[in-house]
């Protein structure tokens, strides 16, 4: 299609030109939505026709309105102040040139500090309305006389009226809050749809599929509205839903597989690839009497199993909170080491799954680096570095510590007092949490040296830290000086049936779930509270728990 074809339909049709384009003229309408960014189709045709318009005064993006109109001049109120402000002085200034100083002087705003002009007798503080009402709100003397004068004629200096405002507003709207208006809730309506739009790009779909449908096109994220995407490894257009969080899944890249899953089998051919020669078990029952294993082998007594989240969950499949840690003690007395891989982590870590099963499987074939050539420094984030190289991810920690390698940082490791949410009561100041450990490479000795940095610099008398005995046998921290202290009892995340991500029972306790759930009853306990909201729990193995303590 050409210019001249979209600006026919367009001026013929100027409600329903998105419908009709994309009835009519399928290739192209798809080929605009995935070459251009935008909110709407039509946002995405006008930029592929004009190209995209900034403000005039600071050259940042404007809203967009319509095809016909296009995008506005100015990015907000205060740009187009600015700009008008600035055309009417200089229109003045060019009839008055002589005389005007007698009449006008420059002020500087005192809420944006732009110059304005305004008439010398005028008591003018700002440069317009909006300003003015920022202004106002912030003067104390103001904001005084009218608690004074609330005060003196209602006796209270916070007095509202809302039998008042509910009576005005039936008498207006017939209801008695214009939130509840069919004016209004289409408003939020729409406006939910709008940050829907506006985050759907920084969301994790974004990461697999390119989403080719518009505002306009989308209805809800119920599983019966399926939507278009296009695969960002094959680049094969499908449909699917995006309910409760789920990600558009390619059944080319990602076809069902009978008797196992996708993400099993992949585990099973990137073992395969780490270990060679040597061989490997699938899906073997005979070891634990019935029990399967999903990879097993032999030569280095080590099992690797794939947990996906509903199979392995408690309500749908079945598996209590001692499942894990029961199948982990029954391969323990066997001598086989188990390793229990949660469905989202190989879905969205599976790079930091990855370079732990290297490590496990004794596969780390990079050059080594050596903490004697590392520089440790007090760092003030490292977020980005722990998401992308610790399986849990960032934590907040009062103490970071990073160590430097070419100017380049390869290592984290974090400390905290002990946390209230496991149960502590900080009683002692130099009692701490190693609550973060790690690196982007291989770094013979980094753990010591950052430990022994933390010890020097803050004078701790016991640390305390966890080893997940899904991936973990503790062997680092018996290294550091560490001693065993007990196991803890498995622990549980909930996930949303039809969904792949974990959160963790702590932002589900009861007395938030009101807020939380569509429905919510105070006499049932939390889980059945969440079951009944269409949650699962999915257990894991417990941790091992480890103190390091002062040595007199």
């Amino acid at each position: 299609m050409n210019t001249k074809d979209i600006n026919k339909i367009i001026k013929l049709n100027p409600d329903s030109y998105v419908q009709i384009i994309k009835s009519k003229h399928k290739d192209f309408y798809i080929k605009i939505n995935s070459e251009y960014s935008g909110k709407t189709f039509g946002e995405k045709l006008y930029k592929s026709i004009n190209g995209e318009k900034k403000c005039k005064v600071c050259n940042n993006s404007t809203k967009f309105k319509s095809f016909i109109v296009g995008y506005s001049e100015y990015c907000s109120k205060k740009c187009s102040n600015v700009s008008t402000v600035s055309a009417r002085t200089n229109t003045l200034i060019e009839k008055n040139k002589q005389n005007r100083h007698l009449y006008y002087e420059t002020k500087k705003c005192l809420v944006c500090d732009i110059n304005f002009e305004s008439l010398i007798y005028r008591n003018q503080k700002c440069c317009g309305a909006k300003c003015s009402g920022i202004y106002v709100s912030k003067d104390i003397n103001r904001v005084d006389k009218i608690k004074n004068t609330k005060l003196n004629r209602y006796g209270s200096a916070t007095y509202v009226n809302p039998d008042k405002a509910k009576s005005t507003c039936i008498e207006k709207y017939g209801v008695d809050n214009i939130s509840k208006t069919d004016y209004f809730k289409d408003l939020a309506k729409n406006e939910s749809k709008k940050r829907f739009f506006d985050n759907i790009l920084n969301h994790k779909l974004a990461t697999v599929a390119i989403p080719l449908f518009t505002q306009e096109d989308y209805i809800s994220t119920d599983k019966n509205n399926l939507y278009k995407f296009k695969c960002k490894q094959c680049n094969d257009i499908f449909e699917d839903h995006i309910d409760g969080g789920h990600l558009p899944r390619c059944l080319k890249c990602y076809p069902y597989i009978a008797g196992f899953s996708h993400n099993e089998k992949e585990i099973v051919n990137y073992v395969k690839s780490l270990i060679g020669d040597i061989d490997l078990i699938e899906n073997d029952r005979s070891i634990l009497n019935g029990l399967e294993l999903d990879v097993y082998i032999p030569e280095k007594k080590i099992a690797i199993e794939y947990d996906g989240l509903y199979w392995h969950s408690e309500n749908g499949g079945g598996k209590d909170k001692n499942y894990h840690l029961n199948k982990t003690k029954i391969c323990e007395s066997k001598g086989i080491r188990l390793i229990h891989i949660f469905e989202d982590e190989w879905v969205y870590n599976k790079n930091i799954v990855k370079t732990k099963l290297k490590h496990i499987l004794g596969k780390l074939n990079e050059k080594s680096i050596y903490a004697r050539n590392c520089v440790v420094k007090v760092i003030d984030d490292c977020k980005l570095f722990l998401n992308e190289n610790h399986i849990q991810g960032d934590c907040p920690s009062s103490i970071k510590l990073g160590a430097y390698y070419n100017n380049l940082l390869v290592a984290v490791m974090t400390f905290g007092k002990k946390r209230k949410s496991l149960g502590y009561i900080n009683k002692d100041k130099n009692e701490y949490e190693l609550i973060r450990f790690a690196t982007n490479q291989r770094i013979v000795g980094i753990a010591d040296k950052l430990l022994k940095h933390f010890i020097k610099n803050y004078n701790p008398y016991k640390i305390i830290t966890y080893a997940d005995k899904r991936y973990s046998v503790g062997n680092l921290y018996e290294i550091l000086g560490f001693f065993k202290i007990k196991d803890t009892k498995p622990n549980y995340w909930y996930f949303e049936l039809g969904n792949d991500i974990r959160w963790h029972r702590y932002g589900f306790a009861k007395h938030t779930l009101s807020k939380k759930l569509k429905s919510y009853d105070m006499s049932l306990s939390e889980w059945e509270n969440m079951k009944n909201n269409g949650y699962d729990r999915i257990w894991d193995c417990g941790h091992v728990k480890y103190e390091w303590i002062k040595k007199d």
